[in-house]
């Protein structure tokens, strides 16, 4: 059980996807850090976003990215959608790295990634986040919690094409005892990956890929991409 206060870890590298503009994320950013909620967030262009006391910035940029260097001959499975470009795959996996350097930067028990538009998923509001928040004293400290969508079994395929929806992404309950053990296990996977394919894949799928294979470091619960993402969460 956790017993220091968690940190809210977020980020956001300026991409100018065609999806949601810069203004859009800036948005949803200041609504998601004006709640107050201790939190280190990793942004590009920081200083368009207005940044409260409870906020510590670290600033990064994609060419800061692990996976940068590694995918400059990749190719996405999506190139022509606009959004799932390869430079929006390492910015996606970038997540479980800054999960751990925000743990390394502070004394919490927990780190909780939130992605920082988390605000336009329908039925996700301010209120649903707190409530959830003072539901993280209960949190397990030596498994990761995420929200899961499909069912996944040490039998699970995972096609690296598309999306594999085990996990929803946007939100991990990330033990400090686990976050060095997971952040380098997703860069593995995901170099491995790359290296065989020649294509970028989403962050979930990985996670996916790391979870069949340990499933007993894991506690998926019961979600989508609506208000469940938080509501979902009973430890």
């Amino acid at each position: 059980m956790a017993t220091r206060q968690p940190v809210l870890v977020t980020g956001y590298c300026r991409l100018n996807a065609s999806h949601r503009g810069h203004d859009r994320f800036v948005e949803l950013g200041n609504r998601l850090l004006s709640i107050g909620l201790p939190t280190v967030a990793y942004l590009d262009e920081s200083s368009a976003f207005s940044v409260p006391s409870t906020t510590t910035v670290y600033r990064q940029s994609l060419q800061d990215c692990y996976l940068y260097d590694a995918t400059r001959q990749a190719k996405s499975p999506f190139p022509e959608d606009g959004k799932d470009t390869v430079d929006y795959m390492v910015v996606q996996h970038q997540k479980s790295a800054w999960l751990h350097d925000a743990l390394d930067a502070t004394v919490a028990d927990l780190a909780v990634w939130v992605d920082l538009g988390i605000l336009h998923v329908p039925g996700v509001t301010e209120a649903k986040l707190v409530s959830f928040w003072e539901r993280l004293c209960r949190a397990a400290t030596d498994r990761i919690a995420m929200p899961s969508i499909w069912r996944l079994t040490i039998d699970s395929l995972v096609d690296y094409t598309r999306p594999a929806w085990y996990f929803a992404g946007g939100v991990v309950v990330m033990p400090r005892l686990l976050s060095l053990w997971f952040a380098d296990r997703v860069e593995t996977y995901a170099r491995r990956q790359i290296l065989r394919t020649g294509l970028t894949t989403w962050e979930v799928n990985t996670w996916a890929a790391v979870a069949r294979d340990h499933l007993h470091r894991f506690a998926p619960y019961k979600a989508n991409h609506d208000g469940s993402i938080f509501d979902g969460y009973q430890p």
